[in-house]
């Protein structure tokens, strides 16, 4: 079972969603959601720190901080720079007898931008410790929605989902706290995972009942799905739900979701991708070519860590 978590991590880190190259053991999780944002399009970026990786730093008040510092970098198709900024984000610690170092720095940014592809860096470091970083590095397409067809936002893969009346929070979204999951990983002590997404123009449905379906799939392999079914009140909606994936083996699944008319008829279909580890349910599927790596070398002591981290 250790080699298998082993082998399933360094999985994890080669195919999340932007490619990452590491610097001196810095980790960084980044993932990104386009929304319709007037007659552009809103980036929704999402990034987390790991508390036990950064440089703890006295202040002058004698608590204690924490930093990352988030240098974002976009450009256009013609390598011209659309955006370049810099992030500080700290934590303070006034009781260091009381912090808990397997916390999580986790964060949004939203980014207004024009449809078209473009190539996004992030370089991610240790605001004390700069040898410490991670960049992140990957095209992205960013849609459009001036058009007169049903269209939706990303489909977002959230950790949880609450109501909320917090306009201050970054995390808030139409009446509720959505909570990103830049990993995207799920399994053991995280059994739910939660979805949002926003559907635009519904009023083009040509009959005045539709059907939302979800369904979660594993190598081609149907694994879960459900139907929602609404009536048309709006040309927006906000979607958003809780999935059991406690009883999913370990690997990689896709979430698709579906629109259909009354008549069955596909109006429209959109999905996105999550990765589940559960050590309860047989882990045999998994490939042993990612085996060659730091994981392999690692003592149990380690190997539990990262598992509290994933918890």
């Amino acid at each position: 079972m250790l080699k298998l978590l082993r082998i399933f991590l360094v999985s994890l880190q080669l195919i999340v969603s932007l490619n990452l190259i590491s610097g001196d053991n810095l980790r960084v999780d980044a993932d990104y959601c386009v929304y319709k944002y007037n007659e552009s399009s809103l980036i929704e970026l999402y990034y987390c720190f790991y508390t036990s990786d950064l440089t703890l730093h006295k202040l002058e008040n004698e608590s204690f901080e924490i930093a990352g510092l988030l240098d974002v970098t976009i450009k256009d198709n013609d390598s011209k720079t659309i955006v370049e900024k810099s992030y500080r984000i700290p934590f303070e610690i006034r009781d260091t007898s009381a912090f808990a170092k397997e916390q999580k720095l986790l964060g949004q940014l939203n980014i207004i931008l024009k449809p078209s592809t473009y190539k996004l860096m992030l370089k991610a470091k240790d605001y004390y410790d700069t040898s410490k970083f991670s960049i992140i590095e990957q095209n992205i397409e960013v849609s459009g929605f001036d058009t007169d067809s049903l269209r939706s936002s990303s489909l977002q893969i959230c950790s949880d989902i609450e109501k909320s009346n917090d306009l201050n929070s970054v995390f808030y979204k139409n009446g509720l706290e959505v909570t990103p999951n830049p990993s995207k990983l799920f399994g053991n002590n995280m059994p739910s995972l939660f979805y949002y997404i926003e559907f635009y123009n519904l009023k083009k449905i040509s009959t005045n009942f539709y059907k939302v379906s979800f369904q979660i799939s594993k190598d081609d392999q149907i694994v879960n799905n459900f139907t929602n079914s609404y009536t048309v009140k709006g040309n927006t909606k906000g979607e958003f739900g809780k999935i059991d994936i406690s009883k999913l083996n370990t690997g990689k699944y896709k979430l698709l979701l579906s629109i259909k008319d009354s008549l069955n008829f596909l109006n429209y279909e959109t999905n996105n991708y999550f990765w589940v580890y559960n050590s309860n349910i047989d882990t045999s599927g998994i490939s042993d070519e990612y085996g060659l790596s730091e994981y392999p070398n690692m003592s149990e002591k380690l190997v539990n860590d990262e598992i509290d981290k994933i918890k």
